[in-house]
């Protein structure tokens, strides 16, 4: 992050370089800076992101499910295991009505999504290689 006395040193230097007859956007690169970060730090010089209210995740776990979870991943059994093996093991067996399956509450997960039809279309079929074109695309002259 640069700093606000450096934001407004830049700001100065770019002022006097536009002042001096040269162009915004030149005078910007040569800072390194684009035309749209100068245009942002002239509406607001001070950085915004440290104060920034940031909402809590959708789905952040609770306090119960996450001491759960960390109770089930010290277990001595799965110490030394990552994470995605944990649940891999965990969903082959049920450890007490203690199921992880993310795949299928993420919303936009490709579990949570419909899959397509795999019926062969009449429309689209490889007969040969390199074959799989709609046979209308097929029929020359």
């Amino acid at each position: 992050m640069i700093s606000a006395p450096e934001r407004r040193e830049a700001l100065q230097l770019i002022e006097e370089a536009v002042a001096a007859g040269a162009r915004r956007a030149r005078a910007c690169g040569e800072l390194g800076l684009s035309l749209r970060t100068l245009q942002g730090w002239q509406h607001s010089p001070e950085d915004q992101r440290p104060t920034a209210q940031r909402p809590a995740p959708a789905n952040k776990l609770s306090q119960d499910e996450r001491r759960r979870m960390l109770e089930v991943a010290n277990q001595p059994e799965f110490a030394s295991l990552p994470p995605h093996q944990i649940v891999a093991r965990l969903a082959d067996k049920d450890m007490g009505g203690f199921r992880v399956n993310l795949l299928s509450s993420a919303k936009g997960s490709p579990a949570a999504t419909p899959t397509r039809s795999q019926s062969a279309s009449s429309e689209a079929c490889a007969d040969s290689p390199c074959g799989r074109w709609p046979k209308s695309a097929l029929v020359l002259g």
